[in-house]
């Protein structure tokens, strides 16, 4: 059994191929502003992914790579150069 997203066209996608293209929206995002979860989804969406906000969410922190107000906060600090620490899952409390 693995673990998979239907496309629009029937076919299934491995949870590590929509895990690959999560990180490529992310890499590829705008400088100014960070994608949500939502704005993730969408996108995937238009491509055929078959996808749930919270499934691009789980997706995502699976990546270790943080929510979208988390890299805003990381990009301004960098900006005004301030030496941030990511927080982790088990952090958040």
């Amino acid at each position: 059994f693995s673990s998979g997203v239907k496309q629009s066209t029937g076919n299934k996608l491995s949870a590590t191929s929509i895990k690959a293209r999560i990180a490529e929206i992310i890499k590829a995002d705008p400088v100014r502003t960070s994608l949500s979860d939502t704005e993730i989804t969408r996108r995937l969406q238009k491509e055929g992914v078959d996808i749930a906000r919270r499934t691009v969410a789980k997706y995502r922190q699976c990546l270790n790579i943080p929510s979208s107000f988390q890299r805003q906060r990381i990009r301004r600090a960098k900006r005004q150069g301030i030496q941030t620490k990511p927080r982790t899952l088990a952090t958040d409390d």
